[in-house]
């Protein structure tokens, strides 16, 4: 089984958080350089490019990161609401 499944079953408290970032936005935010060596053919083995990377089916919630900082960490108080205590 794959690692999100073996969380759920085995993990009392998982909740599995998927922040969904379009490569676009991956792309423009690379402080690495990562992305810029994978283009230019100097770097291999990069997730979600050459390497797959499965996107969770059904996390448990969902977030949009196609902006700023800013605007991902208005998300800090739903996370908190739906798993915290």
């Amino acid at each position: 089984p794959d690692n999100r499944e073996w969380n759920r079953r085995h993990i009392s408290r998982y909740y599995e958080v998927f922040i969904d970032t379009p490569m676009e936005q991956l792309v423009q935010r690379d402080v690495k350089g990562f992305y810029k060596q994978y283009l230019d053919g100097d770097l291999k083995n990069l997730p979600g490019l050459d390497i797959d990377f499965p996107i969770p089916e059904a996390p448990d919630l969902r977030i949009l990161n196609d902006s700023d900082l800013d605007a991902l960490l208005l998300h800090a108080d739903q996370i908190v609401a739906l798993f915290g205590q």
